[in-house]
């Protein structure tokens, strides 16, 4: 087994997938790689730039302004702006832009999980997913609020603790007025609607609809001893 502390994030390569709903773009280890396509390049930038050598990107976007190293994959960049998707699926007829991407995503019919976790043993049909997925073992969480500083393991779990910082409220109760700020608030809510209460006094057997009953537990105590 890997120690997780000199485990490094697997690298998407010609193999790679297309950030998807399923593979979201923030599991792709290096933004301009991606947006670029400098991963299919062969040449890795950054391990240019560790070494010392100076990256010339001469090509530059007319759209976005990005710059590039190479005319091919400027053009590679340019299928983004365009929304050209040459190379579609013959089973569910979704549509990519590199024919690498179209490869992986086969994987998803054929049931081919060849991208397995070092740790567990699990497969994924994306590298993405398993770069996901590595952070359990790693505790990797890239993704912080600017606010309060918490780190999160998945972009989505930080924007759905940024509403807290906020006055917004999006989540409403269909039996009363009550409007939250967490859908976890809003589950918790609804039991009090429902009747159900999971939660119960081991004192005195009393029952409860939310977690803290555990005041009421020490109450209790307190009164017993």
């Amino acid at each position: 087994n890997r120690d997780p502390e000199t485990y490094q994030t697997v690298k998407q390569s010609c193999d790679a997938s297309e950030p998807t709903s399923e593979c979201p773009s923030s599991e792709i280890s290096n933004d301009e790689q991606r947006d670029s396509g400098e991963i299919h390049s062969g040449v890795n930038s950054q391990k240019l730039q560790k070494s010392g050598q100076r990256v010339e990107r001469p090509h530059t976007c007319s759209v976005c302004k990005k710059n590039f190293r190479t005319k091919s994959i400027l053009t590679r960049h340019m299928k983004i702006h365009t929304g050209e998707k040459p190379h579609s699926c013959s089973m569910c007829g979704k549509s990519f832009i590199q024919r690498c991407y179209l490869q992986t995503h086969m994987n998803s019919h054929s049931g081919q999980k060849p991208y397995i976790c070092s740790f567990c043993g699990k497969g994924f049909t994306q590298v993405g997913n398993l770069n996901v997925h590595m952070r359990i073992h790693t505790d990797k969480k890239p993704h912080s609020c600017d606010d309060c500083g918490k780190k999160f393991r998945e972009k989505a779990d930080l924007t759905k603790h940024a509403v807290i910082h906020t006055f917004e409220k999006p989540y409403s109760c269909t039996m009363c007025d009550a409007r939250f700020n967490a859908q976890s608030n809003l589950t918790r809510h609804m039991k009090t609607h429902s009747g159900v209460k999971p939660y119960s006094c081991t004192v005195c057997g009393k029952r409860f609809s939310q977690r803290s009953h555990q005041i009421h537990v020490l109450r209790c105590q307190e009164t017993k001893s």
